[in-house]
């Protein structure tokens, strides 16, 4: 492949080292004689006896720098064509014999002028269509930035107010079972009433000695009037709660359906009218 490389003949584009073009040359000593960078990293490797030294000038190697204008005539080297050579672009099924003109940048390919200019154009067109789609994906995203950065903060803020909510709940419902347990226990000592009526009639005062100790025991534990209580949840107060569900079900399904992209104008709708019958109903 090395064999293949067309050489030039200024003798400074070749690396004193591979003897082949430079490849991303680098000066490497005080001296700034230039290697390729991997002939760099090789010598460097290779240095068995102490600090590695430049085969040019036999300073010790530096720390390689770009030299920015040997890579420069590189360049221009490579793109010249070589002589003789013809135009890459094919009319049908033959190739086109003009000359050289350029080769292109982008594609590596050598044009004569006038296909060269039709390339150019064709890629200056390709790029300003990528351009302006570009542009376009950019003024959307702009837009459902827009659109979603409010939502983020309602629903942040929705989030906070549910957990608040959810902790008052959570402590309601610890109460209100302790409660229950308070209040079934009173109703359990109905029975024990009962056996000391029983144990009485029937003379057993051991039994109800026993008895009795408990109930009095249970008598100091705090008493529930049901007065502090009220009453059950009424109908309309049950309304009130699924309608405050339906209506929160429905924020977040709207919710939802903006920031996941997904169109819920139906669901909207029929949740809508949920909550409109439930209100009616109140």
């Amino acid at each position: 492949m090395m064999e293949a490389q067309k050489r030039p003949d200024d003798e400074d584009l070749l690396c004193p080292v591979c003897k082949y073009i430079f490849t991303d040359p680098c000066f490497v000593c005080p001296n700034h004689h230039t290697l390729c960078r991997e002939c760099y990293k090789r010598i460097s490797d290779m240095s068995l006896f102490g600090p590695a030294k430049c085969p040019e000038c036999r300073e010790m190697l530096s720390k390689p720098k770009q030299d920015a204008i040997r890579a420069k005539l590189v360049q221009a080297f490579k793109s010249k064509p070589p002589p003789g050579a013809t135009c890459q672009m094919f009319e049908g099924k033959s190739r086109c014999s003009n000359s050289v003109f350029v080769k292109c940048g982008h594609c590596d390919l050598d044009f004569c002028d006038l296909h060269f200019c039709d390339h150019r154009l064709k890629f200056q067109t390709e790029c300003e269509n990528l351009l302006k789609s570009v542009e376009k994906d950019a003024k959307e995203c702009d837009q459902v930035s827009a659109t979603l950065q409010p939502w983020k903060a309602q629903i942040k803020s929705l989030i906070e107010f549910i957990d608040i909510e959810k902790e008052r709940l959570e402590e309601l419902l610890r109460v209100t079972e302790q409660r229950l347990e308070q209040a079934a226990a009173g109703s359990s000592r109905r029975a024990e009433a009962d056996d000391l009526r029983a144990s009485l009639r029937s003379s057993q005062l051991q039994q109800a000695k026993a008895i009795a100790d408990q109930l009095k025991v249970a008598a100091t534990a705090p008493k529930l009037d049901s007065q502090d209580f009220g009453w059950p949840p009424t109908d309309e107060q049950t309304k009130e709660i699924e309608a405050c569900k339906a209506k929160l079900d429905i924020v977040i399904g709207t919710a939802t359906g903006i920031c996941g992209g997904v169109s819920c104008r139906d669901d909207f709708e029929d949740d809508t009218i949920y909550a409109e019958a439930i209100y009616d109903d109140i």
